[in-house]
């Protein structure tokens, strides 16, 4: 059997370092990616995340032959935005739209963006409330501080929902006993 995640420490600011035990290999999926494609027996891994105060989100699927494939994904609870440099851009901030009471207003959620050395930016959303509306906006700013502005709205859907599980841990023999749960 793979793994369960054992311990969750954080060894540097905005780094999270994930503990897990397994006797076979198994995949571990971070922002929309097989973290070690295609799988591993590996026991932890750095994560380097946005957030300082809470660890990402990471999912770890079991692999019951040695290169078998992932058969069911469940699409991750955030976003993952992504886009090219707009011309004479330096850096981008990420906004989302709330509503507080009666108004609206724009949250940063990223200060600054810079280029991840990949061609490319991109940006994580926080965790989304499924079947919901989300706004965001993406401002690009240059050296003298004028902006640019692309604003969407996206749909957040976790399709299928992810199992309803039962968690039983053992102390006399260690065992952590994983079940379907009825809804």
């Amino acid at each position: 059997m793979a793994s369960s995640i054992t311990s969750i420490t954080k060894p540097a600011a905005f780094s999270w370092q994930y503990n897990w035990s397994g006797t076979s290999r198994f995949h571990v999926i971070a922002k929309g990616r097989d973290v070690f494609f295609p799988s591993t027996t590996k026991t932890s891994h750095i994560f380097d995340h946005d957030d300082n105060e809470e660890p990402p989100v990471v999912e770890v699927y079991d692999s019951t032959e040695s290169e078998a494939d992932v058969d069911q994904m469940v699409n991750p609870p955030y976003m993952l935005l992504q886009w090219y440099a707009a011309t004479d851009a330096k850096y981008y901030i990420a906004q989302e739209q709330e509503t507080v009471g009666a108004n609206t207003q724009w949250t940063t959620r990223k200060p600054t963006i810079f280029a991840n050395g990949e061609g490319y930016y991109q940006f994580a959303t926080p965790v989304l409330d499924d079947e919901e509306e989300h706004t965001w906006r993406i401002i690009a700013l240059d050296d003298l501080g004028h902006e640019s502005i692309v604003e969407f709205t996206m749909t957040m859907v976790r399709n299928p929902d992810p199992p309803r599980i039962s968690l039983a841990y053992n102390a006399g023999t260690g065992n952590l006993t994983v079940s379907a749960r009825s809804t």
